[in-house]
């Protein structure tokens, strides 16, 4: 079993991150994806087409957490249960975006790689929220 856990400080306020991550079958603000909803499960395509499916497991907008599960795609997964967590941080807020997962077939290897690409993914979207938030130029 492998874990990510990754975390992004805001100047925003823990409400104002939470509007734009708070509701989970809404993901354009965080990854650019469009979903769509069926009951508790999502529905992600990706920007090359490819669909994935995951069951939101536990929602408290009291305490800017949700919870899912990887139901089917193409990542190579035997298990994987995330959660995305926003808190208070001094003036502003952070992001905690965490997964425990296993590789399919318990491969050491594949664990490895896939703990590469999902941290990658999780501090690209989460550098991505960062930069939503500064001021426009101009």
């Amino acid at each position: 079993m492998a874990q990510v856990e990754v975390t992004q400080q805001y100047s925003q306020s823990p409400d104002s991150i939470w509007a734009k991550l708070g509701d989970p079958y809404d993901l354009k603000e965080l990854l650019g994806v469009e979903t769509r909803r069926e009951d508790d499960v999502r529905w992600i395509t990706s920007a090359d087409g490819s669909q994935m499916s995951e069951r939101i497991t536990a929602h408290d907008d009291a305490a800017r957490t949700y919870s899912y599960e990887y139901l089917e795609g193409p990542l190579p997964v035997d298990h994987y249960v995330s959660t995305i967590r926003v808190d208070e941080d001094g003036d502003g807020s952070s992001v905690t975006w965490k997964a425990d997962f296993a590789a399919r077939g318990g491969s050491a290897e594949l664990e490895q790689k896939l703990t590469g690409g999902i941290e990658k993914m999780y501090r690209g979207a989460l550098a991505k929220l960062a930069q939503s938030e500064a001021p426009a130029a101009g």
